[in-house]
């Protein structure tokens, strides 16, 4: 009977141990997860952010509010991508002059969205908002507001 109750109890401290060390496993790993902004994005869409809130605020904001500036940062710049040649007619896409918020109704929560653009070859592709989710959190708990 004592040999059962050691091995129970054996089995339960082992189960306990593999729980935690796998919920820290876990935890790390999202901890990690960073969110780039790519100098090549920021060339191409910074313009446009530019253009969109006025040079003034957009530093003002960088300033005043570096969790917000680097959030519409990444998500005018990251929170899609353009899919080249995916139709087999229409002209390229000039991704620069996209307004990524006319298309966040087509955002789907867990899955990414091909978005079919009148005339064009290229499909744009919606990120799916959980990963708009972690990203807002990342810049929230990476970029403190002064």
């Amino acid at each position: 009977m004592k040999s059962i109750r050691m091995i129970k109890r054996y089995l339960s401290f082992t189960l306990l141990f593999f729980l935690l060390v796998g919920t820290k496993i876990t935890a790390q790993t999202q901890k990690k997860q960073k969110f780039s902004i790519s100098e090549e994005n920021i060339k191409k869409y910074y313009p446009y952010l530019e253009f969109m809130y006025g040079k003034e605020t957009l530093e003002n904001m960088k300033r005043s509010n570096p969790a917000k500036y680097y959030y519409e940062l990444w998500y005018h710049c990251e929170s899609f991508y353009i899919k080249r040649n995916a139709l087999k007619e229409g002209i390229p896409l000039n991704e620069e002059i996209i307004d990524i918020k006319r298309f966040e109704q087509n955002r789907k929560e867990k899955t990414e969205v091909e978005v079919t653009l009148p005339g064009f070859k290229d499909l744009l592709v919606l990120k799916p908002k959980e990963e708009l989710k972690k990203a807002e959190l990342y810049f929230k708990n990476n970029y403190k507001y002064k």
